[in-house]
Protein backbone atom coordinates (compact mmCIF):
# COMPACT_ATOMS: atom_id res chain seq x y z
CA UNK A 1 0.00 0.00 0.00
CA UNK A 2 2.78 2.24 0.62
CA UNK A 3 3.92 2.18 -2.62
CA UNK A 4 0.55 3.76 -3.87
CA UNK A 5 1.35 6.85 -1.62
CA UNK A 6 5.25 7.18 -2.52
CA UNK A 7 4.16 10.04 -4.79
CA UNK A 8 3.17 12.43 -2.26
CA UNK A 9 5.96 12.50 -0.81
CA UNK A 10 8.33 13.98 -3.62
CA UNK A 11 8.43 17.41 -4.79
CA UNK A 12 5.62 19.21 -6.26
CA UNK A 13 8.39 19.68 -9.13
CA UNK A 14 8.80 16.27 -9.63
CA UNK A 15 5.23 16.05 -11.02
CA UNK A 16 4.74 18.98 -12.44
CA UNK A 17 4.22 19.55 -16.26
CA UNK A 18 7.47 21.27 -17.68
CA UNK A 19 6.21 21.08 -21.38
CA UNK A 20 5.17 24.80 -21.43
CA UNK A 21 3.96 26.12 -24.94
CA UNK A 22 5.60 28.99 -25.76
CA UNK A 23 5.50 31.42 -29.04
CA UNK A 24 7.31 34.58 -29.84
CA UNK A 25 5.11 37.96 -29.44
CA UNK A 26 6.35 38.47 -33.10
CA UNK A 27 5.57 35.42 -35.03
CA UNK A 28 2.45 35.65 -37.27
CA UNK A 29 -0.17 33.30 -37.13
CA UNK A 30 1.61 31.12 -39.99
CA UNK A 31 5.33 30.97 -38.31
CA UNK A 32 3.65 30.13 -34.94
CA UNK A 33 1.65 27.43 -36.57
CA UNK A 34 5.25 25.94 -38.51
CA UNK A 35 7.16 26.65 -34.70
CA UNK A 36 4.20 24.15 -33.31
CA UNK A 37 4.70 21.50 -35.91
CA UNK A 38 8.75 21.94 -35.50
CA UNK A 39 8.78 21.21 -31.87
CA UNK A 40 5.64 19.92 -31.21
CA UNK A 41 3.68 20.70 -27.66
CA UNK A 42 1.98 18.86 -25.16
CA UNK A 43 -1.14 16.42 -24.94
CA UNK A 44 -3.11 19.15 -23.92
CA UNK A 45 -3.10 22.92 -24.74
CA UNK A 46 -5.64 25.64 -24.11
CA UNK A 47 -3.19 28.38 -24.00
CA UNK A 48 -0.06 29.53 -25.72
CA UNK A 49 2.21 31.65 -23.59
CA UNK A 50 3.40 34.51 -25.72
CA UNK A 51 6.81 35.79 -24.82
CA UNK A 52 8.99 38.68 -25.94
CA UNK A 53 13.01 38.11 -27.18
CA UNK A 54 14.25 37.95 -23.73
CA UNK A 55 11.80 34.51 -22.59
CA UNK A 56 9.25 37.38 -20.68
CA UNK A 57 5.58 36.79 -20.51
CA UNK A 58 3.79 39.08 -22.49
CA UNK A 59 0.32 37.54 -23.01
CA UNK A 60 -1.76 34.27 -23.66
CA UNK A 61 -3.21 33.12 -26.99
CA UNK A 62 -5.80 30.69 -26.73
CA UNK A 63 -5.56 27.73 -28.68
CA UNK A 64 -8.94 28.89 -30.59
CA UNK A 65 -7.76 32.40 -31.43
CA UNK A 66 -4.48 31.02 -33.02
CA UNK A 67 -6.21 28.52 -35.26
CA UNK A 68 -9.16 30.74 -36.57
CA UNK A 69 -7.35 33.76 -37.16
CA UNK A 70 -5.57 34.36 -40.64
CA UNK A 71 -1.84 33.38 -41.53
CA UNK A 72 -0.87 36.45 -41.91
CA UNK A 73 -1.37 37.90 -38.80
CA UNK A 74 0.69 38.64 -35.51
CA UNK A 75 0.50 37.06 -32.58
CA UNK A 76 0.87 40.63 -30.55
CA UNK A 77 -2.58 41.53 -32.15
CA UNK A 78 -4.79 38.15 -30.63
CA UNK A 79 -3.19 37.48 -27.50
CA UNK A 80 -4.63 38.68 -24.20
CA UNK A 81 -1.93 41.30 -22.35
CA UNK A 82 -4.16 41.80 -19.07
CA UNK A 83 -2.51 38.33 -17.01
CA UNK A 84 -3.50 38.82 -13.58
CA UNK A 85 -2.52 35.04 -12.57
CA UNK A 86 0.09 36.08 -10.56
CA UNK A 87 -2.90 38.44 -7.92
CA UNK A 88 -5.24 35.38 -7.88
CA UNK A 89 -2.96 33.56 -6.54
CA UNK A 90 -2.13 35.87 -4.23
CA UNK A 91 -5.57 36.57 -3.07
CA UNK A 92 -6.27 32.93 -2.92
CA UNK A 93 -2.68 32.42 -0.89
CA UNK A 94 -3.95 35.11 1.39
CA UNK A 95 -7.45 33.64 1.73
CA UNK A 96 -6.17 30.63 3.03
CA UNK A 97 -3.44 31.49 5.58
CA UNK A 98 -5.90 33.98 7.39
CA UNK A 99 -8.46 31.24 7.37
CA UNK A 100 -6.57 28.44 8.97
CA UNK A 101 -5.08 31.21 11.13
CA UNK A 102 -8.53 32.47 12.59
CA UNK A 103 -9.42 28.43 12.70
CA UNK A 104 -6.20 27.90 14.75
CA UNK A 105 -7.23 30.65 17.25
CA UNK A 106 -10.62 30.03 18.08
CA UNK A 107 -9.91 26.14 18.24
CA UNK A 108 -7.52 27.28 21.03
CA UNK A 109 -9.80 29.43 22.50
CA UNK A 110 -12.31 26.92 22.65
CA UNK A 111 -10.52 24.54 24.20
CA UNK A 112 -9.23 26.97 27.46
CA UNK A 113 -12.64 28.66 27.78
CA UNK A 114 -16.29 27.86 27.90
CA UNK A 115 -17.97 30.33 25.12
CA UNK A 116 -20.93 32.91 25.82
CA UNK A 117 -22.72 34.83 23.62
CA UNK A 118 -20.76 37.98 24.35
CA UNK A 119 -17.69 35.76 24.01
CA UNK A 120 -18.65 35.36 20.22
CA UNK A 121 -19.79 38.73 19.93
CA UNK A 122 -16.01 40.02 20.87
CA UNK A 123 -14.16 37.35 18.85
CA UNK A 124 -16.37 38.31 16.13
CA UNK A 125 -15.62 41.91 16.12
CA UNK A 126 -12.06 41.36 16.76
CA UNK A 127 -11.97 38.97 13.85
CA UNK A 128 -13.46 41.49 11.47
CA UNK A 129 -11.50 44.31 12.58
CA UNK A 130 -8.32 42.81 12.23
CA UNK A 131 -9.96 41.42 8.39
CA UNK A 132 -10.39 44.99 7.25
CA UNK A 133 -7.17 46.20 8.05
CA UNK A 134 -5.05 42.79 6.54
CA UNK A 135 -7.87 43.33 3.82
CA UNK A 136 -7.30 47.11 3.51
CA UNK A 137 -3.51 46.87 3.59
CA UNK A 138 -3.21 43.86 1.01
CA UNK A 139 -5.42 45.90 -1.57
CA UNK A 140 -3.93 49.24 -1.49
CA UNK A 141 -0.48 47.65 -1.86
CA UNK A 142 -1.47 45.31 -4.62
CA UNK A 143 -3.69 48.10 -5.73
CA UNK A 144 -0.81 50.69 -6.22
CA UNK A 145 1.37 47.82 -7.95
CA UNK A 146 -0.95 47.36 -10.61
CA UNK A 147 -0.87 51.71 -10.79
CA UNK A 148 2.78 52.34 -10.84
CA UNK A 149 4.19 49.05 -12.75
CA UNK A 150 1.12 48.93 -15.62
CA UNK A 151 -0.04 52.53 -15.67
CA UNK A 152 -3.90 51.00 -15.10
CA UNK A 153 -5.53 53.00 -12.46
CA UNK A 154 -8.41 51.69 -12.77
CA UNK A 155 -7.52 48.31 -12.93
CA UNK A 156 -5.40 48.71 -9.67
CA UNK A 157 -8.50 50.11 -8.08
CA UNK A 158 -10.79 47.02 -9.03
CA UNK A 159 -8.32 44.53 -7.74
CA UNK A 160 -7.27 46.59 -5.08
CA UNK A 161 -10.95 46.46 -4.31
CA UNK A 162 -11.26 43.31 -4.69
CA UNK A 163 -8.74 42.12 -2.44
CA UNK A 164 -10.11 44.36 0.02
CA UNK A 165 -13.63 42.23 -0.35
Amino acid sequence: MTHETDHLHQPVSAVARKDVATLRQDFTVQQALDAIRQRGVGEKIVYFYVVDADDRLTGVLPTRRLLTAPLGQGLSDLMITRVLAFFLTMVLGLAESVSIQSMTVTIQALRATQPTFGWYVRAFRREAGTSALLGTACGTVVGLIVWLWRGAGFAGFAIGASILL
